[in-house]
């Protein structure tokens, strides 16, 4: 996936993170602290954002607020 594209619900914490790691803030936020290690977990957006209780449109806008 070409993230310079933009964020999808598809994209991955781990691709998001490589390309943008000033959203490691966000994530953070969201109670990621260090899940999958330095470069992230491998999951889309969008299992992040369930997992978490979030809507995944609004995490995917504030991560794009983020860079």
């Amino acid at each position: 996936m070409d993230i310079r594209m933009g964020i999808t619900k598809e994209t991955t914490v781990r691709e998001i993170l490589r390309a943008f790691p000033q959203t490691r803030a966000v994530f953070d936020r969201y109670g990621m602290h260090g899940c999958g290690g330095a470069d992230g977990p491998e999951e889309p957006v969008l299992f992040f954002a369930e997992m978490h209780g979030l809507s995944a449109a609004a995490l995917v806008a504030e991560l794009e607020r983020a860079i």
